[in-house]
């Protein structure tokens, strides 16, 4: 007895598991043919109930499925948890649609804490899918879309969008209205819908999609197109031909019986009409309609180009809806070419819709190009039936991780975006674009052209507060620009200039992107651009006539350009003790800052140095008997000009003419300033006066400070003797000079002599007697900076 007791127990728990599969699979059958009928909401609630009943990837697999087509990503969230606990054998389309819900709703840390503990490989996610799902949430914007206040609803989807001629928009929406029967059968536009005596409140519990209108007063009706066959009315585009406005727009028809078919689908077709004061007349059919084999929908018409623009999943395309296009002929009677395919740079194994065309620019809605996930908008070059350029990804704030399409471009300021983004309740708005976009693009280049790509290059981009400029990795810096705004910039690196610019302004009616270079320059090396030497008498500091003309000179370059700062180098001859010396050249060195102070130079724009007897031009220690032209040389003051700059230091207004990458441009700003000396010799001789030697010491401390500058010496004669004598004595003349230089240091490779006899005199005194001072200007060495 016990033993048949525990044999009929056996048996009815498995008659029960039994009835309990049954029951499931049944349950999910039912569920795969809502979900076929886009009956998603009602699809989902049933996969959930057949998990409850037992545990399934297929249940859970189905509920996340369907609270994705929803919008629903919390729920889709923890769905294709459900689903990956159950099993990975989906592999890595399952962890992406995970990846996608975790990233919508901003728990992607969550979700690959979550994946390491079901021990799925990471490495094996598409990286460059998911730096895209990442960047959508990492690149903010300060720029933004508003919601189309007064034309969206609040518990209803609305969408697309259109105007005519004088500014009414129209749009699509599922707003309540007259109420359907009970009766009505579902249809959802642009799915495949088998017919069922089914209430549309099944599917999403509103109303049908209708065309409605928001005119320029603020008003929303609901248009009127004189047909009691369209079930869904959606993508109206207003089209201006042959003078008249039509509106194309697509429509699902209740088609409740077809020949020798108990079942059938039916899809959405395009139709078209003329548009007048808030209704369609003469509504008409395009030719290409196929209303029980595929769909055609989001029409556009180009006017620049006469072609109209459409969706379809038509046989012989890339993948689900594709774009294509035709030719469009006629006036009253409009005729159609046959379509066109925009091709794969275009279409994908996806869905692309909503053609829009601005300014030879191809904008459309794409799941099938890699994105943020959901429908993303992209943008392509396009001139009539060619596509000119790779298709681009419009990046945020155009695109979010949910659904975003039908962009629109009225005019320059008035674009518009359709999207679910706020909140997960799957339901679209109409977005408006708070602040005209515009793109500032900025390169830096350094001296030899190239591109800065430096962590340590500060930029402050901004109006009262800084935006930061985001730069990419082709060391592009970018950033985006509200509308009707005047922005500054600022570059600054150690050692370098700094750039400042006040002249970026968005308050214009141009469109394009700014683009802007800016050269990084280093501050000049401390090289002297300018140097003089004042020599003193004997045992003295005060300073002398002609020594005070070129201090005079001194003082009015450094008040010129303020970032001259001048180092004072004072020095003796040998005579006397070196504590002497030192004492005596240390007030040489005061007594010329204070005379640049008496003329109204800061002190601290001035370095003092002071070096007694240490430092002498001629051999003349102590004990060795010297000329007193010799003892001359040392007794004199160094004045050395450099170019100086505090950091954050911007180049001189007055000096953007300069190329400030060249020294030698630098240089040249003091060419003039620095008197060249013409060396002049007495008659049939070749020795160096002594005022000629100072003024030869002045050039030798130009050339010490300044690698760069080298000189051509030219000997010269009178017309007095014979020309082979004469060009014997002009080079004896150009050769002293040149050996002078030598003697002091200066390298023979900077040097360069040419003798020219009496050819080239400066005044020609065979026409008429010369004077003797005019024979002396002939006899000269003349001295030439390259």
């Amino acid at each position: 007895m016990k033993k048949s007791s525990t044999i009929l127990l056996v048996f009815l728990f498995t008659v029960a598991v039994s009835n309990f599969g049954l029951a499931q699979r049944s349950l999910l059958r039912f569920a795969d043919q809502q979900s076929e009928l886009a009956k998603h909401n009602y699809a989902a609630q049933v996969y959930v109930q057949a998990f409850e009943k037992k545990q399934s990837y297929r249940a859970a697999k189905g509920a996340a499925m369907s609270f994705d087509k929803l919008k629903n990503y919390e729920k889709s969230f923890i769905w294709w948890q459900n689903t990956l606990s159950q099993s990975i054998e989906g592999g890595i389309n399952d962890v992406e649609f995970f990846l996608i819900a975790a990233h919508s709703i901003e728990r992607h840390e969550e979700a690959f804490n979550f994946l390491n503990e079901i021990g799925f490989e990471t490495s094996d996610i598409d990286m460059e899918r998911y730096e895209m799902i990442l960047a959508s949430f990492e690149e903010n914007s300060r720029l933004d879309f508003e919601n189309f206040h007064g034309v969206n609803s609040m518990t209803a989807a609305d969408f697309s969008g259109s105007k005519d001629k004088v500014g009414n928009f129209y749009f699509v929406s599922d707003r309540e209205r007259v109420a359907q029967s009970k009766s009505v059968p579902l249809i959802r536009l642009d799915a495949r819908n088998r017919l069922y005596d089914k209430d549309i409140h099944d599917w999403t519990g509103r109303e049908y999609l209708r065309i409605y209108r928001y005119d320029t007063l603020g008003h929303v009706s609901e248009m009127d197109f004189g047909r009691d066959d369209f079930m869904h009315i959606s993508d109206p585009a207003v089209a201006n031909i042959g003078g008249e406005e039509y509106l194309f727009f697509s429509a699902t028809r209740n088609i409740r019986k077809v020949k020798r078919r108990k079942e059938h689908t039916v899809f959405p077709e395009l139709f078209f009409g003329k548009l007048r004061d808030g209704q369609v007349d003469e509504i008409l059919e395009f030719s290409f309609n196929n209303s029980l084999v595929y769909s055609i929908i989001t029409p556009f018409y180009d006017s620049t180009t006469s072609k109209l623009y459409f969706a379809s999943d038509m046989e012989g395309g890339f993948g689900a809806f594709d774009l294509y296009s035709v030719d469009v002929f006629g006036d009253d009677e409009l005729e159609f070419s046959s379509p066109h395919n925009l091709g794969i740079n275009v279409n994908s194994e996806g869905n692309e819709k909503d053609p829009f065309i601005y300014q030879d620019i191809l904008y459309f809605s794409s799941d099938g190009h890699l994105g943020f996930g959901g429908m993303d908008i992209f943008q392509v070059k396009i001139k009539g039936e060619n596509i000119y350029a790779d298709r681009e990804h419009m990046g945020t704030p155009y695109n979010t991780v949910k659904d975003d399409f039908a962009y629109r471009v009225f005019d320059e300021r008035e674009i518009y975006l359709s999207s679910n983004r706020m909140g997960d309740s799957g339901l679209d708005d109409i977005y408006k674009q708070s602040e005209f976009l515009r793109r500032f693009m900025v390169t830096v280049i350094d001296c030899d052209g190239d591109i800065v790509k430096d962590s340590n290059l500060n930029v402050a981009f901004g109006e009262s507060s800084t935006l930061e400029l985001q730069l990419g990795e082709d060391g592009v810096y970018k950033a985006n620009l509200q509308a009707d705004t005047d922005y500054f910039l600022s570059l600054s690196k150690h050692g370098h200039f700094s750039v400042l610019d006040s002249s970026i302004t968005t308050k214009n009616n141009e469109l394009n992107d700014i683009e802007k270079q800016y050269r990084l320059i280093k501050f000049p090396v401390s090289e002297a651009v300018y140097s003089d030497i004042l020599f003193f008498n004997l045992d003295k500091s005060e300073i002398r006539v002609d020594a005070n003309q070129r201090l005079d000179k001194i003082a009015s370059m450094m008040e010129k350009y303020d970032f001259l700062n001048l180092k004072i180098a004072s020095h003796t001859d040998s005579r006397a003790t070196e504590t002497y010396n030192l004492t005596l050249s240390q007030k040489r060195s005061e007594s010329v800052l204070e005379g640049l102070i008496q003329k109204g130079i800061n002190p601290d724009r001035v370095s003092l140095d002071w070096h007694g007897e240490q430092k002498l031009l001629t051999d003349c220690p102590d004990g060795v008997n010297c000329p007193e032209e010799l003892h001359q040389l040392n007794r004199r003051s160094e004045l050395s000009l450099s170019v100086s700059f505090e950091e954050g230091s911007l180049i001189p207004l007055d000096m953007f003419d300069i190329d400030w990458c060249n020294d030698s441009d630098l240089i040249s700003l003091w060419k003039e300033s620095f008197e060249v000396p013409i060396v002049y010799f007495d008659f049939d001789k070749y020795d160096i006066r002594l005022t000629h030697k100072m003024e030869l010491e002045r050039l030798v401390l130009l050339m010490n400070n300044n690698e760069n500058i080298n000189l051509i010496l030219e000997g010269h004669t009178d017309i007095r003797g014979s020309e082979a004598y004469n060009k014997v004595l002009s080079e004896k003349r150009a050769k002293i000079v040149m050996d002078y230089l030598k003697d002091r240091g200066i390298n023979e490779a900077r040097l360069q002599f040419n003798w020219f006899g009496k050819s080239q005199p400066i005044h020609d005194c065979l026409g008429e007697p010369c004077s003797p001072a005019l024979h002396q200007l002939n006899r000269r060495t003349e001295i030439k900076i390259k």
